[in-house]
């Protein structure tokens, strides 16, 4: 018997591992150790067949939550932009080096890693956005892949009279700067390489998905930062909320502006200020109200549309901002609860991150893949905001060790929802995702 049968018979040996290609652990010693089958995982005759996946541009979500069954089947529109579409064209070869390509055999002696890395080179070039669009709506979409909405202008307008030469500290009596977005319109980014994963994680910390987009900074110590919140990309934000980074991944709600939530944090800040801070936070506090209330924007912290959004959430998230998907309720597809309480998930997590060795974190991930297996189940039967849930639940816990559970199951979930944008964002972000104030 040759070596090649040898090893063939050893590889028939290795027992099935009983998540199959489903299991998404790729550590050496696990795959040394047992099959992957690529066959999929077959549902057994009592189970109900697979429904059609809901897509999430097509209807609004209210229609669908009404029961409007047909709108869950209807064809998936086109997907968002992303930055496949906003790439230059590659440059055209000369023809001098197509010649010489084409009259010289390839080098088989230079190094794999020297074409690996000119490879990564070119593709790195071609990532290089083009030039910025003139007007600042369409600049702000290139970038960031979203629309800003009315208010998001207006509140730049309101620094500008604030402080002429320096908006972006206008706000300073309350601890709070321009970020993000606003930056980008004031001139002041000035990245190395004009590429969209740049962007895409400017002013994004720690703990914000990619259905947050941060637009206000505030201290370094505790990571406070505010922006705006929406679930869908491809339409404008819902709510305005708010995070401390250094302390947790919960979010909370300041309202459906700019206007009122800082407002809502002036307000805050004035109930135990004293002296000269009291006197600028008071000032603040009128030039807020002033501007709001000439351009018609609410200081209210809950309006009407958040209430309905409300109404609209079908699962809580450890973030405190729920998920809202396309759901049809007369025939109970689109989502279906994660099996697991939050505290729970806390638990299975937490092992997972504090694992010592590959056979502590091994066996924290088998009780963490029962969940994700109910997921995928939930996906075939057209179910797709259970993985979303799980999904954001995981991103939000936080830790390295899970990234790899956080791209199987919520860029799935995205795909699945038909939101490219968010998975481009998130990518992107788990690419260079670290702790700590962003670089302004």
């Amino acid at each position: 018997m040759d070596a090649g049968n040898g090893d063939q018979t050893n590889i028939d040996k290795k027992p099935v591992c009983k998540y199959g290609a489903n299991c998404y652990r790729k550590n050496k010693d696990h795959l040394d150790k047992y099959k992957h089958p690529s066959k999929r995982l077959q549902h057994d005759a009592s189970s109900p067949d697979p429904k059609r996946v809901c897509h999430g541009d097509s209807p609004k979500e209210a229609d669908l939550v009404a029961g409007a069954a047909s709108s869950i089947t209807d064809p998936a529109p086109a997907p968002a932009a992303s930055s496949h579409n906003m790439s230059p064209e590659p440059e055209a070869v000369p023809a001098s080096d197509t010649e010489n390509a084409r009259g010289e055999e390839a080098d088989e002696s230079r190094p794999l890693e020297e074409e690996q890395n000119q490879t990564a080179e070119e593709e790195d070039e071609l990532a290089i956005l083009p030039d910025s669009p003139l007007s600042d709506k369409d600049n702000i979409k290139q970038k960031f892949l979203v629309d800003m909405p009315k208010d998001f202008y207006s509140f730049l307008k309101f620094c500008k009279s604030l402080n002429k030469d320096a908006p972006q500290d206008a706000l300073s009596a309350c601890g709070l700067r321009l970020a993000g977005p606003f930056l980008l319109l004031l001139g002041r980014i000035k990245p190395k390489k004009r590429t969209q994963e740049f962007y895409l994680t400017y002013c994004r910390y720690y703990y914000d998905p990619p259905e947050v987009q941060t637009v206000l900074c505030g201290d370094d110590a505790s990571g406070y930062h505010i922006g705006y919140f929406r679930d869908q990309p491809s339409e404008l934000p819902v709510q305005v909320v708010a995070n401390s980074a250094e302390k947790n991944g919960t979010f909370s709600v300041l309202g459906d502006n700019l206007f009122a939530a800082v407002h809502k944090l002036v307000s805050t800040q004035l109930s135990s200020a004293e002296g000269a801070e009291k006197d600028a936070l008071s000032h603040l506090q009128k030039e807020l109200r002033s501007w709001a209330g000439r351009c018609s924007f609410t200081l209210d912290t809950r309006t009407a549309a958040m209430k309905q959004r409300d109404k609209l959430v079908l699962g809580k998230t450890l973030q405190g901002l729920g998920v809202v998907v396309p759901y049809d309720k007369e025939h109970d597809v689109g989502y279906r609860n994660v099996p697991e309480t939050h505290e729970t998930l806390r638990k299975m997590m937490k092992r997972v991150v504090e694992a010592k060795t590959d056979e502590q974190k091994d066996a924290a991930l088998d009780k963490l893949q029962e969940v994700i297996q109910d997921v995928q189940f939930a996906n075939d039967e057209g179910d797709p905001g259970m993985g979303l849930e799980f999904g954001l639940d995981v991103f939000g816990y936080g830790g390295e060790a899970l990234y790899n559970t956080v791209r199987h199951v919520l860029l799935l979930a995205y795909d699945l929802l038909n939101r490219p944008v968010s998975a481009q964002i998130l990518r992107a972000h788990l690419a260079n995702r670290r702790k700590g104030p962003p670089e302004l």
